[in-house]
Order: C-alpha cells, then structure tokens, then sequence
C-alpha cells in the first residue's frame, strides 16, 4: 500500500465490520481469557444481553472463530472454544492494542 493510497481490500473492511458490532470485541476477549462457558461470559459482561450474546456467538461460530460445545443437555450447558483460525487472528489483536498504546493520548 503506497503512502497516498488508503484503500482496503473487502476482507478487511469485512472483518473490521464484523468485529465493530457491538459486544463482539469483549465477547473475544474473554473467549481468549478462558471464560468460554454462556452463563460464565454473560455473568462477566454487565449490561450483555441473553440474546445479543446467543446473536454473536452464533455469528463467531459462522465466521469460523468459535466453536460450540455441548457439555449437557439437562440443564442445557455451553462452552466456545477458539478455533485456530481464531487463535491466528490474537497476534493481530495484540499488535492493534501496541498501536493504540503507542498513539493514545
């Protein structure tokens, strides 16, 4: 990409899209931190809704982030687990969260 030239490709105006609904970065952050049961993020994230959180976890599962594991069926109990692919994009994350430390003020 040249000095003048800020055009994107698709994919990353698609995943910068995706990653901009709302909950969708703090749902990850604590699908990374470990926090992969339902009840277990929903009880971390004030203000998050039983069914937004149902939402982007399905929308995870669709982009291949996630994938949902069913403990028990009575009570019906959940868990998420990154998948590679989610595992791969962490680096990038981090490195975005070095940017924003460096030129925050």
């Amino acid at each position: 990409m040249s000095d003048n030239n800020c055009s994107l490709p698709g994919p990353v105006f698609q995943l910068f899209g995706f990653l901009s609904k709302r909950w969708m970065l703090i749902i990850l952050t604590h699908l990374c931190s470990g926090n992969t049961g339902f009840n277990q993020i929903k009880a971390s994230t004030p203000g998050l809704s039983a069914k937004i959180l149902s939402q982007r976890l399905s929308e995870l599962e669709d982009m291949s982030f996630v994938q949902k594991n069913i403990i028990s069926q009575s009570p019906l109990r959940t868990e998420y687990l990154l998948t590679e692919k989610a595992k791969s994009f962490r680096s990038v994350l981090e490195n975005m969260g070095e940017w924003g430390e460096k030129w925050e003020k």
